[in-house]
């Protein structure tokens, strides 16, 4: 059998004695659904490998009438005879009340599955149908907001699509068109993205075919990030992959955000400057004259930087 056992049981008064705890926890698993336990004594003694007369002892207890009890009914006893004629056979009496209780955990996993549900259905997934991800058409395990909820996006069934771990790790809060310009997001099907009104109307990207090879382009009608001065973002880019230091979202957007305090011919300067120096992060305030190579004490402490970025 099972059965729940709450932590408040550990702030009552049957915290007084232990046997009358131990003895009532072991009468709480024993139980059938309807609270009642039919057994002897020496059964619950056999069963549990408590001695006889520790389990004796508990349930003198836990009959017994007790004024400071969080139980309602019956004086404060935790368990009532089935029978007066016999010494053995009772029922919880408030099994019924803590039997319908929930835990914490079990209602943050409730809820999560509800939403998770819910957000299934706006995205058109079926558990017993086996779906394809919106982005790469790989199988899709869940849903994907198309304007991350961080970015104001909602759960209306316009805004959520499925995907598969991968394209949703990656993409992240990112737009679609910044997901599909990122040059190391090599797997993903452009023309999949395109048939689909709920992202083709955000992605913003012009595919150019040439032979079996696609190239994207980000319009700059659509591109949300205007204030970014696109080439020189092209080559900070292109400088970290040839680091081998790919950007992550969180990087992307706090360099990004370090770069929109100033003007196009600035970010431009900070980022020729972090690539003249093989930095990986970007530093307005040391930028250097062309050519300046920092000492080693300063680069490393350049990279420490960027890294806690």
């Amino acid at each position: 059998m099972y059965g729940k056992i709450f932590d408040s049981i550990y702030d009552g008064t049957l915290v007084e004695d232990w046997r009358a705890l131990v003895t009532f926890q072991q009468m709480i698993v024993l139980c059938d659904a309807d609270g009642i336990i039919d057994i002897t004594p020496s059964a619950i003694s056999r069963r549990t490998s408590i001695p006889i007369e520790h389990i004796k002892a508990g349930i003198e207890i836990l009959e017994n009438e007790d004024p400071y009890s969080r139980t309602e009914g019956e004086d404060g006893r935790r368990i009532v005879r089935l029978e007066d004629h016999r010494p053995w056979g009772w029922y919880l009496v408030n099994h019924e009340k803590y039997k319908s209780l929930r835990d914490s955990d079990t209602v943050r996993a409730q809820n999560r599955e509800r939403k998770r549900r819910q957000r299934q259905r706006a995205a058109g997934m079926d558990d017993t149908v086996e779906h394809t991800c919106a982005y790469c058409g790989d199988r899709a395990t869940g849903p994907d907001h198309v304007v991350a909820t961080c970015n104001g996006g909602t759960d209306d069934p316009q805004n959520i699509v499925p995907c598969c771990p991968k394209c949703n790790q990656h993409k992240a809060h990112r737009s679609v068109a910044e997901f599909i310009a990122d040059p190391f997001v090599d797997w993903i099907d452009l023309d999949l993205i395109a048939a689909n009104n709920n992202l083709n109307c955000h992605a913003g990207v012009t595919v150019v075919t040439k032979g079996s090879k696609q190239s994207r382009h980000i319009d700059t009608d659509t591109n949300t990030n205007t204030d970014i001065n696109p080439t020189a973002w092209k080559d900070y880019v292109q400088h970290r992959k040839e680091l081998k230091k790919k950007i992550t979202p969180l990087s992307e957007t706090k360099q990004m955000n370090i770069l929109r305090a100033f003007d196009f011919e600035s970010q431009k300067k900070i980022i020729d400057t972090s690539i003249a120096n093989g930095w990986t992060g970007l530093f307005p305030d040391r930028l250097r004259q062309s050519g300046h190579k920092l000492t080693y004490a300063e680069q490393l402490k350049a990279d420490i930087d960027a890294a806690n970025r």
